[in-house]
C-alpha cells in the first residue's frame, strides 16, 4: 500500500508515509547502500524546505508562475521519494498557481507544510536506522 492509499482528508498516517518511502528506497536498491540512501534523504529534506519557502513567497507576493513552477518541482521531488500525499498536495498547489487562486494556494500550502513535517519525522527515523546499518 502506498502513502497515497493511506491518506484521508486529514492527511497521511505516518505508517503510510514510511511505507511509500521504504518502497521507493527498496526499488532503487538503496538499503544496500546506506550512505547513498542517507544522502538522498538529506537532498530531499533541503530541496523540500527550499521549495516550500519559494511557494510561500510566491503565494505571498501573488506570483502565479513561480508558485506553479516550485509546486511542480515539489510534486516530482515528493513522488520520486514515495511521499505521495505530499506530492498530491504539491499538485494541488501547482493547479492553484496555474489559475492564480492564491486563497486556495494559501490553504493548500498550510496542508503541504503539515504533511512535510510528518514526512520529516519519518525521514529522521529512517536516517537513524540507516546510520546504524552503515
Amino acid at each position: 500500500m502506498s502513502g497515497h492509499d493511506a491518506c484521508g482528508p486529514g492527511g497521511a498516517d505516518p505508517d503510510g508515509i514510511r511505507g511509500g518511502i521504504v518502497a521507493r528506497l527498496e526499488v532503487l536498491g538503496l538499503f544496500s547502500e546506506p550512505e547513498m540512501a542517507r544522502g538522498m534523504l538529506e537532498l530531499f529534506r533541503s530541496s523540500c524546505s527550499e521549495l516550500l519557502e519559494s511557494i510561500a513567497q510566491a503565494v505571498g507576493s501573488g506570483a502565479a508562475e513561480p508558485c506553479r513552477t516550485a509546486a511542480h518541482t515539489l510534486k516530482g521531488t515528493a513522488r520520486n521519494l514515495g511521499a505521495d500525499h505530499l506530492g498530491d498536495l504539491a499538485f494541488a498547489l501547482e493547479q492553484c498557481g496555474g489559475t492564480a487562486d492564491f486563497a486556495a494556494a494559501a490553504a493548500q500550502l498550510d496542508e503541504a507544510r503539515a504533511e512535510h513535517q510528518r514526512v520529516e519525522a519519518v525521514l529522521a527515523q529512517l536516517d537513524a536506522e540507516l546510520g546504524q546499518s552503515s
